[in-house]
């Protein structure tokens, strides 16, 4: 083998672990950003390095979250249910 075959070679090698690494890289960094809006919209922070290091199986963690911002709905909606339960006996009661 020749010095010059020897440094084709190596460069070949080089280009190929480099777009690996860019390919790698760029899957981890779309699973990031993926599991990082899903937890947003739910309601939660932060996330992004969830997705980034466990990929697919982050991105599935992150979506089994449950909802905040419909757990903040429901308690909102139970406290005027129950405010409107606690005025129904004075709108039934007989005036004299």
């Amino acid at each position: 083998m020749t010095i010059g075959a020897f440094y084709l070679s190596t460069l070949v090698l080089f280009l190929v672990l480099g777009i690996v690494l860019a390919v790698l890289v760029g899957y981890a960094v779309a699973c990031g950003v993926l599991a990082r809006r899903s937890a947003k919209r739910k309601g939660h922070a932060g996330y992004f390095w969830t997705g980034f290091f466990l990929g697919a199986l982050g991105v599935a963690y992150v979506a089994g979250l449950p909802d905040k911002y419909a757990q903040w709905e429901r308690q909102a909606l139970q406290r005027k249910l129950e405010e409107i339960q606690r005025r129904i006996p004075q709108i039934e009661e007989p005036r004299p």
